[in-house]
């Protein structure tokens, strides 16, 4: 359970690194913190040496900082929640606070999803804990782990949107590298619908189509020719039983074993060796 607490503001040690937003923007926060004070408790974690770390509420705790330049003796204490647990559970408490603002970028969402799946959570977790699909989770961990380090700093700069990022990421890296320029001055000279339309063409030429034969590399046609070539085998009123047995598991095994070639049937012979052999299933 959740302990709440004031706790000097003097002893509070604020890591930027760990929080999952880059971006912050305290002029409003400044202003509705003169006028309203702190309407939501921070999050801390009490450290060994007596001090507390910030986990959560980065924003508040930087706008009452910057507050505290005009009024030094402005929030002396400020509410906070007191959080337990591993620095991984730590890390999780701040990535899905920040996750659950509407405000971040898609970037920011990209970096605490894959700091959350480096946690050890799942991606039907993350999107339950969320209330999104697990599709938005994937999306977000394919441009957060895909994209090159140029690719992924010009899309943290708005240069792309996450639809045009999700294109750029599912490209092998040299080619992110080859076309990166050009798609940045398509951007400044044509706008956004002509990168687009550029990263479609390109995925277009460079991902190779999923092959549409079976898993046996075999075509259905293919497949169909073989069994009517070994079915032939089966007929006829001189054959026997244990022929017929033989042939069709002669076709299942050909089949199995990717072998598209008619001929190999000649190879094989249902001699005495075979005919001998019981074809019965075990009760």
């Amino acid at each position: 359970m959740s302990k709440s607490l004031e706790v000097p503001f003097e002893q509070i040690d604020c890591d930027l690194d760990f929080n999952a937003r880059k971006d912050y923007n305290l002029d409003t926060m400044v202003v509705s913190l003169k006028d309203f004070g702190l309407l939501n408790p921070i999050g801390v974690h009490k450290k060994p040496d007596g001090r507390y770390a910030l986990v959560d509420g980065f924003r508040r705790y930087l706008s009452i900082a910057k507050l505290r330049e005009t009024y030094p003796h402005a929030f002396a204490t400020v509410s906070a929640t007191l959080r337990d647990g591993t620095k991984d559970t730590l890390q999780a408490i701040n990535l899905i606070e920040n996750m659950e603002r509407e405000n971040l970028q898609p970037h920011e969402y990209d970096l605490a999803i894959v700091k959350l799946m480096n946690c050890g959570h799942s991606q039907d977790e993350i999107a339950n804990r969320l209330g999104r699909s697990q599709a938005w989770v994937s999306s977000h961990l394919k441009t957060g782990t895909r994209l090159t380090l140029a690719a992924r700093k010009a899309y943290a700069e708005g240069n792309f949107n996450h639809k045009q990022a999700l294109l750029l990421a599912a490209l092998p890296e040299d080619t992110q590298t080859e076309i990166l320029e050009d798609l940045l001055e398509l951007k400044q000279n044509d706008g956004a619908p002509a990168v687009t339309k550029k990263l479609r063409q390109v995925c277009k030429k460079t991902i190779a189509k999923p092959s549409r034969k079976p898993k046996n590399g075999l075509t259905k046609s293919r497949q169909r020719h073989l069994i009517s070539d070994y079915y032939g085998r089966t007929q006829g009123p001189t054959v026997s039983k244990e022929e017929r047995a033989f042939w069709n598991g002669a076709t299942a095994i050909l089949l199995a074993l990717q072998e598209n070639d008619a001929s190999k049937a000649d190879d094989l012979d249902p001699t005495n060796t075979y005919l001998t052999k019981s074809y019965t299933s075990k009760p």
